[in-house]
């Protein structure tokens, strides 16, 4: 199975039935003590007290149900944008698009190209415009130009053609 050969893990919601079975704790099976107890809470149809913390490594094994119950705990909660780029690809768009708006600070050019196909154009726009404070050059320009909107990229190009630094 795709699990026995580490290449994901098994569906939390088998996991007491397979700690039965093998004759081993949850703790074991999923090797972290912290990640699986939010594993067993979860199990239960709980939320886990520390679903910030664990909530990155578990999305793999969780219903698209505790998921979105998951996300709506901690989506007062500053994140960062390197915690996002890990939720990322189990979140609905729209959500994670709201999530990446709240981002306070800087982010990253490299960390924004992780989280672009995730979020809306808008969103991609807007970090672009207010969270990126590097000098973007032409090679980044065109690794962000398939998720941003043409007039994003306009903007940032000319002010490329005239060695004006794109903020």
């Amino acid at each position: 199975s795709n699990w026995e050969r580490g290449e994901s893990m098994p569906d939390i919601a088998k996991l007491e039935d397979l700690s039965k079975e093998l004759g081993a704790s949850i703790d074991a099976i999923l090797g972290n003590d912290k990640k699986s107890k939010a594993a067993e809470v979860l199990s239960r149809g709980e939320m886990p007290e520390d679903i910030k913390e664990v909530l990155p490594e578990l999305l793999p094994v969780m219903t698209p149900q505790q998921i979105e119950e998951s996300v709506e705990v901690i989506k007062d909660d500053t994140l960062d944008v390197c915690y996002l780029v890990a939720i990322a690809p189990f979140v609905e768009r729209t959500t994670i698009s709201e999530l990446a708006l709240k981002l306070e600070g800087e982010v990253p050019f490299g960390k924004l190209l992780g989280l672009a196909p995730f979020v809306t154009r808008n969103v991609v726009d807007t970090l672009l415009e207010q969270k990126v404070s590097e000098s973007l050059n032409i090679s980044q320009l065109i690794r962000i130009a398939p998720v941003a909107s043409k007039k994003i990229i306009s903007a940032f190009a000319l002010k490329l053609k005239g060695d004006v630094s794109v903020p």
